[in-house]
């Protein structure tokens, strides 16, 4: 059997990686040795086990742009859903994966990209619900001590 590939004689003859496989761990091991912790978002939150069961959902809607999607095309979708994001906000939360977008809005994003989007900008508008709320309750409560002091 020849393990040498040529993709011009033969483009579906298979690639025999298996020899050089040991070289990724050694590899990894090399770059990363002063990595103590990975970082909490290295998974991201999409494959926390509270979101799991979204991503059958998320990708049935992912399909449906063919699994191709840019930024822009992302902004334009939430507000043609009049979800209630701003593109500010959408843009900070897509740059945090890759930073690029906030300079080129027509980049493409991943599927991961996307869906961890939507579930952040879910996040976000119910932390700012939260934010919300509790100063409404804070303003009362003021309010109340004042009254009682007159």
């Amino acid at each position: 059997m020849d393990r040498s590939f040529d993709p011009f004689k033969n483009g579906v003859q298979g690639i025999y990686f298996s020899p050089n496989i040991w070289f990724l761990p050694k590899l990894s091991t090399k770059l990363f040795q002063n990595i103590n912790s990975w970082p909490t978002y290295f998974l991201g939150v999409l494959f926390n086990d509270d979101f799991k069961e979204l991503i059958p959902c998320l990708y049935t809607l992912w399909s449906s742009f063919d699994n191709t999607l840019t930024a822009r095309q992302f902004l334009q979708l939430i507000k043609k859903l009049e979800l209630p994001f701003s593109p500010t906000i959408c843009v900070a939360i897509l740059s945090k994966d890759d930073e690029n977008i906030s300079t080129n809005i027509e980049r493409n994003i991943s599927f991961i990209q996307f869906a961890e989007a939507l579930i952040a900008l879910i996040m976000h508008h119910k932390d700012m619900e939260i934010t919300q709320e509790t100063l409404k309750e804070s303003e009362i409560l003021v309010e109340l001590r004042g009254s009682k002091k007159i």
